[in-house]
């Protein structure tokens, strides 16, 4: 490309020199004809008088167009030479990349190194107290859905030791490191809510279930008297409307962020999780001593609420209600860990995928895990606080989450078998 563009130049350079030469000799050629005495006078009028004046203007626009035609060649040949140094900067740099890919192809990568550890030594989590997602035995063992999906996951080897978490806390925790430079955790073993401000943080594995939120009210507020169900938009304006509305939420919950989105100069107290649980919370809209008008909570909490009251003699708390009509609010149960411990993801989720297959199994898992809390739950209910069907995935989704947890080489070999030959 250098070639033809230097031979362009110098092509245009050697016409443009060509004139300059031809219009030096017709000047010679006039001032010595207007002084030769054989001419006739009229004629020398006519050379001395127009067409040397011509020849001149002439003469001073070539010399112009010649010299700005030279310089903007120049530019444009020295534009040319830097272009073609960048391009062969940049074929350089790729090369380059493509010996290091080709040199760390060639070793052992942190993502077998990974792989390897979850299969041999299981994981380490951390315990964030919110029944029936996880709880505490007699001794203060945790147990309870996210703990005995995480057995299943892992064949059982998870280790012993814990770490308490709390709302507060529950991102710095997952990146804090021990003494010799590792993570004291791999993950959260009680399954939350997946939310954006979270997702900015922390990456999750393929949804458990999905979670329906209500939101509650007391049925004799004079806010709410002869109300009915409302769908999200409609409820949330409705809210809106009423002036110096009381909202009591838990710090770093779910009701503290709802509120803090939807209803920013709502809030009358912000509390601590070791002040008030979610039941607890719901019982500041029947309580008159610290009243709260309304509080966004899983309709699993508030209707388990209403049930244990009214079995101990308690009706008060069927003033409960929910603004909300059904399936408003769904927001799916995942478990959390690092973004960038995304083959722990991968590999939890091939095997939610293996749990659930065509027999949903995972929701029979959560079945058994709530009749070892000492909870019979019916199969509707099951299906209304435990939503599966959004959780499905598509032939092409199973696929690709297969493809990207089974991407190393011989997974075979790493596993004993493979469950997809």
């Amino acid at each position: 490309m250098a070639t033809q563009n230097e031979k362009f130049f110098h092509q245009k350079l050697e016409w443009q020199i060509g004139i300059f030469i031809a219009l030096v000799l017709a000047g010679l050629g006039i001032w010595a004809s207007i002084n030769q005495p054989s001419f006739v006078s009229f004629f020398k009028w006519i050379y001395k008088y127009i067409f040397l004046s011509i020849y001149f203007w002439c003469f001073v626009a070539i010399l112009f167009v010649l010299f700005f035609k030279r310089n903007k060649l120049y530019k444009q040949n020295e534009k040319i030479k830097l272009l073609e140094e960048e391009l062969t900067n940049a074929k350089e740099e790729l090369t380059n990349a493509k010996e290091e890919i080709l040199i760390l192809k060639s070793k052992t990568t942190p993502f077998i190194k990974r792989w390897e550890e979850i299969l041999e030594n299981g994981i380490k989590f951390g315990s964030l107290y919110y029944p029936p997602m996880l709880d505490f035995d007699n001794v203060g063992d945790p147990i309870g859905i996210g703990i005995d999906i995480l057995k299943i996951i892992f064949n059982g080897r998870i280790n012993k030791e814990y770490y308490k978490v709390s709302w507060q806390n529950l991102v710095k925790i997952l990146y804090e490191k021990d003494n010799d430079g590792k993570f004291i955790m791999d993950i959260i073993a009680t399954p939350i809510f997946e939310t954006n401000e979270r997702s900015k943080l922390l990456s999750f594995s393929l949804p458990l279930f999905y979670s329906e939120i209500g939101l509650y009210y007391n049925c004799e507020n004079e806010y709410f008297k002869n109300i009915e169900p409302k769908n999200f938009e409609n409820a949330i304006n409705f809210i809106n409307t009423i002036k110096n509305i009381n909202v009591i939420c838990i710090e770093g919950e779910l009701s503290h962020r709802m509120i803090k989105k939807h209803f920013e100069g709502a809030i009358s107290k912000i509390a601590n999780k070791n002040e008030l649980s979610i039941q607890d919370l719901l019982a500041t809209i029947i309580d008159d001593s610290i009243n709260s008008d309304i509080v966004f909570a899983e309709t699993y909490q508030a209707d388990k609420l209403i049930q244990n009251k009214a079995v101990k003699g308690d009706n008060k708390f069927k003033k409960l209600k929910n603004l909300f009509k059904e399936r408003q609010l769904l927001y799916p149960v995942v478990f959390a860990m690092r973004r960038e411990d995304y083959v722990l993801k991968n590999y939890i989720n091939l095997k939610l995928i293996e749990l659930d297959g065509p027999g949903s199994g995972i929701i029979k898992l959560i079945r058994a895990s709530l009749l070892s809390l000492g909870e019979n739950i019916h199969d509707e209910d099951l299906k209304k606080y435990f939503i599966r069907e959004y959780s499905n995935l598509t032939n092409s989704q199973t696929k690709q989450i297969k493809d990207q947890a089974l991407s190393v080489p011989n997974p075979t070999k790493l596993t004993g078998k493979s469950h997809f030959d």
